[in-house]
């Protein structure tokens, strides 16, 4: 990167970075330090790629859903992107290879990557686990790259806003997954409620009734295993507290713990919500009231419904929306509809009219108002533009300044928001009263701590200072600049800890014995 700037007290922005990765965040903030004003600004600025050029891109997270993404991406290699980089934790060696991508770096450590190739990417995608959302995509952003997170794009309400913020702040295009916000379906919702098809909105019911992957589980605690040989377990876990690794949290099943995924309401609920959160003006419920089916301290129950109650908005009046999700646990059907509903969908009781919905951009279908059901087949109804770019190509398209996002963080962070206080409510069930501009429960203490989720583990809280975390490499010292410390000092092994909750050791004669009736186990040095 060139340095641009002319005067004697102007630093480069790669000096910056230095200074970001090495500078206690204490001093940073400080009077006088680098962030003394708090101003969010990206260390570098973002890149808008001329039509022409190919957009330069790294993804994190490359395989089960990540490599789904890849594949819809990869298909505008031939003239919008190009792959960089690659970042994930199933990488067991530093020297893996992509098939198809000869060449293209490959890391299991996400923030080396953009330590190391930042100068050489534009935009990242980001296809994880829920939990590992946020300092991704808050890494990437502070770096001026462009981002598409997988839905929802956090965890919890407090890394929404916060991505939200700093997406304004660093100028980034952003995209949240929600695939079929950029769906014909979608702009037709918007067109019918701007033509006044869809009006004095009161009640919606919306549903998702397959069956998930948690349903039918009876675990009283987190089932443990030894994880596979060169598995980086410490990168996946990110922010959350260490725990043992399980098969039960990865391959997809993080979606079904409160402190890694968010359940179906989190998965689904961005895809059958969006139109009508967006373009009836939801924003955020003043109270949450859920009945929990099966429930669980650990992972999501076995059926909810969810009732969210909305103030008027505007010319729009109150609202109550009903989520029901469980196999078997449907909404009541509209009076004198017979058809099946599937497992998948919404009702929305208009003033004139009952409208059901699909998901991922389906098109809506007016179902309740014979008249209007027959112009919607003769095709006389608004229709929406036709031309539509895919999620992805209006991605790569809003990089290039060809349109706008259709789904970027100032849209999306309501969105999720809403996902995120949904979860919450199936964790504690009963009533929840939410002050929206205090982001604050304000009757139910514990679930008021959920709004910023779990505790951060130590090492990773620097993006809640709006700063990069460094990577494992970073932090390995010259080993010919320190001074080395005897491991082995007393028989209390007084310099190792022990992160489980069993296992004996011992250290006699210059020798370490574990010993455990559960298993392998480990001790970590101080």
């Amino acid at each position: 990167m060139s340095n641009h700037a002319k005067g004697p007290n102007i630093v480069s922005r790669r000096t910056i970075l230095k200074t970001i990765l090495y500078t206690p965040p204490a001093l940073m903030f400080a009077s006088g330090g680098l962030f003394a004003e708090q101003k969010i600004e990206p260390l570098f600025r973002p890149r808008i790629i001329p039509k022409g050029q190919k957009i330069r891109a790294a993804q994190v997270g490359v395989f089960n859903r990540g490599g789904s993404v890849l594949k819809s991406f990869n298909q505008y290699s031939g003239s919008q992107i190009d792959f960089r980089a690659f970042a994930d934790v199933a990488f067991t060696s530093y020297d893996s290879t992509m098939k198809g991508f000869d060449g293209v770096p490959c890391y299991r450590d996400y923030r080396q990557m953009l330590e190391e190739m930042h100068d050489k990417i534009d935009a990242v995608i980001v296809a994880t686990p829920d939990h590992s959302h946020f300092p991704m995509v808050m890494h990437a952003m502070l770096l001026g790259k462009h981002v598409y997170v997988e839905k929802p794009m956090a965890q919890n309400v407090y890394e929404c806003r916060l991505l939200a913020k700093a997406a304004k702040a660093c100028g980034v295009v952003t995209q949240m997954g929600n695939q079929g916000h950029s769906g014909s379906g979608t702009f037709q919702f918007a067109k019918w409620v701007d033509e006044g098809l869809i009006k004095n909105v009161k009640r919606i019911d919306a549903w998702m009734n397959s069956s998930r992957r948690w349903h039918g589980w009876t675990y009283d605690a987190y089932p443990e295993a030894v994880p596979p040989a060169g598995y980086d377990w410490d990168q996946w876990l990110g922010r959350r507290p260490f725990r043992p690794f399980s098969d039960k949290l990865i391959g997809g099943n993080w979606r079904c713990w409160y402190n890694f995924g968010c359940g179906a309401m989190g998965d689904w609920g961005a895809h059958i919500l969006d139109a009508i959160h967006r373009y009836l003006k939801l924003g955020q419920p003043y109270e949450i009231s859920t009945k929990v089916i099966g429930p669980s301290d650990l992972y999501y129950p076995q059926g909810s419904v969810i009732t969210f109650k909305f103030k008027a908005r505007g010319s729009m009046p109150p609202l109550v929306l009903r989520w029901f999700d469980g196999q078997g646990n449907r909404p009541p059907l509209p009076k004198d509809y017979t058809d099946s509903i599937g497992n998948v969908g919404s009702f929305i009781y208009g003033q004139d009219n009952v409208i059901k919905g699909g998901s991922h951009g389906a098109a809506y279908n007016i179902i309740i108002d014979k008249k209007m059901m027959e112009m919607q087949r003769a095709g006389k109804l608004p229709k929406p533009r036709g031309g539509l770019s895919n999620h992805y190509h209006n991605f790569l398209n809003a990089c290039q300044e060809i349109e706008p996002a259709n789904s970027p963080f100032e849209v999306a962070a309501q969105l999720a928001e809403l996902l995120c206080l949904g979860c919450i409510g199936q964790r504690f069930g009963g009533t929840l009263k939410y002050d929206a501009a205090a982001m604050r429960i304000t009757n139910h203490p514990e679930a008021n701590k959920m709004l910023k989720g779990p505790a951060v583990r130590q090492g990773w809280e620097a993006y809640d200072k709006l700063q990069p975390v460094k990577s494992k490499k970073s932090q390995i010292a010259n080993p010919d600049k320190v001074r080395w410390q005897e491991l082995f000092t007393d028989k209390d092994l007084s310099n190792w800890e022990n992160p489980y909750d069993y296992g004996k050791a011992e250290f006699v004669d210059g020798v370490v014995n574990l010993t455990s009736s559960k298993g392998k186990w480990f001790l970590l040095t101080r």
